[in-house]
């Protein structure tokens, strides 16, 4: 299992109510997300091309979630060329999480192929997680 590297954290730390912060696989995860108890945290993961090109084959799941809890999980589809994906799309999995502690803990979510269920992830995505008091 390989630790996804070259991520980039887009954080939009507001201390407003209700705010998101947003994590894509394509922003830099060198650094913890700190969040409020009424903020939210939102990760966006892509069909892993490297992986496979059948958006069908394998799914992002959550493997530990350390401080947070799932709230919801949202796919959506977006066209690609059929020479690069199966099918001429690709699978984007939007989670929400929000904070259920005070602490810090890694959230892990993994890239395991569909249907078999305890199977060792081809990929994962990590980051530390710091849930604060206001």
């Amino acid at each position: 299992m390989r630790r996804l590297l070259g991520l980039a954290v887009v954080l939009a730390l507001a201390s407003a109510c209700g705010s998101t912060v947003s994590v894509s696989a394509e922003d830099d995860a060198g650094a913890p997300i700190d969040l409020a108890p009424e903020q939210t945290l939102e990760v966006q993961l892509e069909t892993n091309r490297a992986i496979s090109n059948d958006p069908e084959a394998f799914a992002w799941v959550v493997l530990e979630s350390g401080v947070v809890e799932l709230e919801s999980v949202e796919h959506r589809t977006r066209s690609e060329p059929e020479s690069e994906f199966v099918g001429g799309y690709s699978i984007a999995t939007i989670f929400t999480f929000r904070p259920t502690m005070i602490g810090t803990g890694e959230l892990v979510i993994g890239y395991v192929p569909v249907g078999e269920g305890s199977a060792t992830p081809e990929d994962t995505f990590t980051i530390t997680v710091i849930s604060k008091r206001d």
